[in-house]
């Protein structure tokens, strides 16, 4: 019953459309990070959708990206991998289709739009600035310099090494991200008047309903304390539950229902 006590309508205003409940997409390629983002309020402090994908893109995330990320009309776009070929390859599939995929027939999906994107990395840079140790990796020296890489990363890259953004301590990881997006977005969301006027006639109307809500159950509550217990709510009960199946605490709600 105490839970009651916290009631109230959800006041977000209800869109998920981009200029209204965020401002950026943040593509991050690994899974598993959603619980610190979650801590650190990442989405909500940022007014960011944040997407991701176990390694390469699928087709429906390039697709979200190439409507909602475009160059005129859309929000930005940051993107966050590993510091190896495979991050930035990656990276540049999310929003192009490269020369060899073109070549060799492998076009998985045919973006419409250019992209506003920026890549976060990791890169070279970070990876210096925050000391992160490196791991040994097979580069084949055939591979040519990814698709947004310096020739300095190149370098680093075909020396055999990589790094990981598990590399990271959650801490540095979340104060790197920080910097970033803060950099990049100097400004807080705020809609144009197309969403922000029925905005504020909605929230009118929950900060009156849920003012009124508490009153309510203020009522009820005092209700529920001085009401008597029937001698016959048992048998009550169960004839509640023979009439229309339920069970005893759904039949006992009904019942009383019934009576308000």
């Amino acid at each position: 019953v105490e839970s009651i006590e916290s009631i109230s309508i959800p006041v977000q205003y209800p869109s998920s459309e981009s200029g209204v409940r965020y401002g950026a997409v943040l593509y991050i390629e690994k899974e598993g990070f959603g619980p610190l983002f979650a801590e650190a309020k990442i989405a909500e402090r940022f007014d960011l959708a944040i997407l991701s994908c176990k390694g390469q893109s699928v087709v429906a995330a390039r697709k979200l990206v190439d409507e909602i990320c475009r160059v005129d009309g859309g929000v930005p776009l940051f993107v966050v991998h590993d510091f190896d070929k495979y991050g930035f390859e990656i990276a540049s599939s999310l929003t192009q289709v490269s020369d060899a995929a073109s070549m060799a027939d492998r076009v998985a999906y045919n973006f419409e739009n250019e992209i506003n994107v920026t890549d976060f990395g990791l890169r070279l840079d970070d990876v210096n600035k925050f000391n992160l140790a490196s791991e040994h990796c097979k580069f084949d020296p055939r591979w040519s310099c990814p698709e947004g890489a310096t020739d300095a990363e190149f370098d680093y890259l075909r020396s055999g090494r990589r790094v990981e953004l598990n590399a990271f301590t959650a801490p540095q990881f979340i104060q790197w991200l920080e910097e970033k997006l803060t950099k990049h977005l100097p400004q807080r969301l705020l809609p144009d008047d197309a969403a922000l006027e029925p905005a504020y006639r909605r929230a009118i109307t929950l900060a009156t309903i849920n003012e009124q809500l508490k009153r309510i159950i203020d009522q009820a509550m005092k209700a529920s304390a001085d009401a008597k217990i029937p001698a016959e709510l048992r048998c009550n009960v169960q004839a509640e539950m023979k009439k229309t199946g339920e069970q005893w605490d759904v039949a006992l709600y009904r019942m009383i229902e019934s009576q308000i």
